[in-house]
């Protein structure tokens, strides 16, 4: 799980840093903290 989580925080850093624009934020958002995102995947298994 720790493992999980790490990668997870590992490709959204890079993916927020890489970023162009406020829209390519929020897509990020979503993809990772939205209600199908990936870390809240990992926090319904919990």
């Amino acid at each position: 799980m720790k493992e999980t989580l790490n990668s997870i925080s590992i490709a959204a850093k890079e993916a927020i840093a890489t970023a162009a624009d406020e829209a390519q934020i929020e897509e990020i958002r979503v993809k990772y903290l939205g209600k199908k995102g990936e870390l809240t995947a990992i926090l319904k298994q919990m």
